[in-house]
């Protein structure tokens, strides 16, 4: 209530040369999930979730901020659910020559057993500018901080330092792709409850990436990274992938269809340390793969059936949410 009376008193003293859009996002899901949570001895279980956000947008000559709150609480029926909050403040400036960009976000993941429970968060703090090296060539170069916080039977927190630079070429008006390069230094402290011992683990992520954006007669966003992980605790050299994909048609006025593609893998060789099952916390700790058949009743409200593949780890040490799933769900937004 108190926030919805804040946009109101917002709307009320905003300057005449700035607007404001108030946007909203309900989903309701419901579904199963199958061979659901490793070590749980769990064939299949049902799930509910629900989704919702509120975004408000400020517009002014020369910038545009906002600030989204998400909630989603999701219910399982083995005893397990989940509740998880995010929060993201955008800012974005428009010199005359270079586009200026910052990003604050929150998140905060709590898991709940019948007898255990645990929880991750995390905080991320991006910058950059966006400008042009050449008459047609824009570029985009981005520094970021992110902190990351794991609370189990022990607690783990990592620290990330990333760089993310691309150069973006346009083929055409419905065509253009970005190339560039992303490096990213960590460390991760691990330490047991109740215990003044810790094990820490150093590393790089490095490497190239590549993003395609297409728009005629399909939608296709795809972001691609190709890493290099090198640690202290590793082995030998090892691979990651983190591959982050949108694509739509819309077959009539009503249907449309969608794949969703959110995922990274990685292939590793710890040294043993006494903490390896942890050392390196996942990239995402919410992977999906879906196919989405989406259904337009009316202007704002929709039904769609998806299916795919879901991993979720952080649940703890040796718990992870791993299998397919059908869902059918409503969506409401404005």
């Amino acid at each position: 209530m108190r926030f919805v009376l804040l946009l109101i008193v917002l709307l009320i003293i905003l300057p005449k040369d700035t607007s404001a859009q108030l946007s909203y996002k309900f989903n309701l899901e419901s579904g199963l999930l199958i061979n659901t949570i490793e070590s749980f001895n769990s064939e299949s279980t049902s799930i509910y979730k629900l989704f919702g956000s509120v975004k408000y947008k400020i517009i002014q000559k020369k910038s545009e901020s906002s600030i989204a709150l998400k909630i989603r609480p999701e219910l399982f029926d083995n005893n397990f659910n989940a509740m998880k909050y995010g929060a993201q403040g955008n800012y974005i400036y428009y010199s005359k020559e270079i586009i200026w960009k910052s990003i604050l976000s929150y998140q905060l993941f709590n898991y709940s057993f019948t007898d255990y429970s645990s929880n991750y968060s995390s905080f991320t703090l991006i910058g950059g500018a966006e400008f042009n090296i050449a008459k047609t060539t824009p570029a985009q170069i981005f520094l970021g901080y992110s902190y990351q916080n794991l609370n189990i039977s022990n607690t783990i927190k990592s620290d990330y330092l990333y760089l993310d630079s691309k150069i973006r070429n346009t083929i055409s008006n419905y065509f253009s792709f970005s190339y560039g390069l992303f490096i990213e230094n960590f460390s991760t402290e691990n330490r047991l409850n109740n215990n003044k011992n810790t094990s820490t683990t150093k590393g790089w992520y490095y490497g190239p990436q590549i993003t395609i954006n297409y728009l005629k007669n399909f939608l296709l966003n795809l972001d691609y990274k190709f890493l290099i992980l090198s640690s202290t605790n590793l082995s030998r050299t090892s691979f990651e992938h983190r591959i982050n994909a949108y694509s739509g048609i819309k077959l009539n006025k009503q249907i449309s269809l969608f794949l969703l593609i959110d995922f990274y893998f990685r292939r590793t060789k710890l040294r043993n340390t006494g903490y390896s099952s942890n050392l390196l916390l996942p990239t995402k700790n919410e992977n999906h793969i879906y196919v989405k058949a989406n259904y337009k009743l009316l202007k704002h409200f929709s039904i769609y059936l998806k299916t795919g593949y879901l991993r979720e780890e952080l649940l703890s040490e040796n718990k992870k949410l791993d299998g397919m799933n059908v869902l059918l769900g409503v969506e409401l937004k404005n």
